[in-house]
């Protein structure tokens, strides 16, 4: 009798490299696409409720950074990006995170399965 071991490590490694190789690849793309929600220059008049914010200065836009790892991406941005994204008690959400990222959702999976 022939007893075979694979020793899958090195296969995991790889598969897991190149995961976190597209997922860098979907970073790029969501950063740059989130950017451009939040960097149009509608301003004035201010967004309406539910509608994405319009830029009144380019602080949001410039804190958004996507960064990925095997773990999946992480997403930062400044604190007001939030209380744009779901409101306060003073003003209605213009939602601008969520919405982005679902309408890139095939995307997104598209880019993970290269």
């Amino acid at each position: 009798m022939i007893n075979f071991d694979w020793k899958a490590n090195n296969f995991v490694g790889k598969l897991e490299q190149r995961v976190v190789r597209n997922l860098k690849n979907v970073a790029k793309k969501v950063e740059g696409d989130l950017k451009a929600v939040v960097g149009q220059a509608h301003s004035p008049p201010p967004s309406k409720p539910g509608e994405p914010p319009h830029m009144d200065s380019e602080w949001l836009r410039d804190s958004i950074e996507v960064k990925a790892d095997k773990n999946g991406l992480h997403i930062q941005f400044a604190e007001h990006g939030l209380h744009l994204e779901y409101g306060t008690s003073q003003m209605a959400p213009r939602p601008w995170l969520r919405p982005t990222l679902a309408s890139h959702a095939e995307k997104v999976l598209k880019i993970l399965g290269q």
